[in-house]
This record gives structure tokens, sequence and C-alpha cells, in this order.
């Protein structure tokens, strides 16, 4: 009495409920979270706005939080995602001190300290300074940085850079 069975409805109730549950998980769309992402080739030790970035959705948890504004400690390739590690703020002036542009060698960023090799009557002087902003320049003038001096050498240092008779040195800082 094989027709007089009945029908296998809760097998059938349950291969539909599994397959809506299966569209479900492919359809509904995953959770994001915007994150800054580089517009543009960033510098490091350039000052960054968030005009300098899109925001771009990505899984939650996936990258750590910033707000987009500050200074580089790092070059930044166009489309590289921010992380905080990437960003500072921008060193400020110490009390006493006078800046002003000074060439720089590639790779120097906001916050570096160098010495500046002032030559004054063929007697070289060594000068402190720390960068305090790198300037946006094309590659036929170099890199220029707005570098601080303590007052008491600031006209030496400014002199020897106008008369193109400084050197500058960047070390490991320790």
């Amino acid at each position: 009495m094989f027709w007089l069975a009945r029908p296998p409805y809760l097998r059938r109730v349950g291969a539909v409920l599994a397959v809506l549950v299966a569209l479900w998980f492919e359809l509904v769309p995953e959770p994001t979270v915007p994150h800054p992402f580089a517009r543009t080739d960033l510098t490091a030790g350039a000052t960054v706005t968030p005009g300098d970035f899109e925001m771009r959705a990505v899984p939650p948890g996936i990258l750590p939080g910033v707000k987009p504004e500050g200074v580089l400690a790092t070059a930044l390739a166009r489309g590289e995602p921010l992380t905080p590690g990437m960003i500072g703020q921008m060193p400020t002036l110490p009390a006493g001190w006078w800046a002003f542009d000074v060439p720089i060698p590639a790779g120097v960023g906001a916050g570096t300290e160098v010495r500046l090799v002032v030559d004054q009557e063929q007697i070289p002087r060594v000068v402190i300074g720390l960068v305090v902003k790198v300037q946006e320049v094309d590659d036929f003038d170099g890199n220029v940085a707005l570098v601080a001096v303590p007052e008491a050498d600031a006209a030496a240092a400014a002199s020897a850079v106008a008369q193109g008779s400084v050197a500058v040195l960047v070390g490991s800082g320790g």
C-alpha cells in the first residue's frame, strides 16, 4: 500500500527553508564602514587634510579607524589605506626659535632633527635644527623644508642658506 503512505511534507519544508536561508546569506550585503584611501601619491612629511583622501567601504574591524588630518610619517601611494601609524601632528615651532626654508635630503619628514653645517669665513659651525614642515616642490628644485633653529644661530644659518654654503646632516638621533 505504497500510495497510502504519508507524503514527506516536513522534508520538503526543511529543504525550502534551507534554500531560503542560503539565499539570504548570499544576498544580504556585508556591513561596511568608510575608511580613508589616498587620492594621489603623498610624500612623507606632507600635511594632509580630509580632501586628500577618498572614503571607501571596508568590512568593520579590518582597518583601525583614523582621522585623516596631520602630517604623514611615511609616504603613501595612490589607493593605499591610511592607518594610525602613518599620521602624526605637525611639530610646533619651539619657543625662541626661528624658521626658514632650507634644501633638505630626500626622505626627511616633519619632526626630524637635522644638523646644519654653516660655513662662515672658512670655519664650519654646526647648528641644530628641527624640520617643521616639508614643502611641496617639483623634482627640478629638490626638497625644501621649513627648518627651525635657535634664535642665537638663526641669522648665521639663514645667511648661509641664502649664500648656498650650508650642508644638511640627517642622523639616527641616537
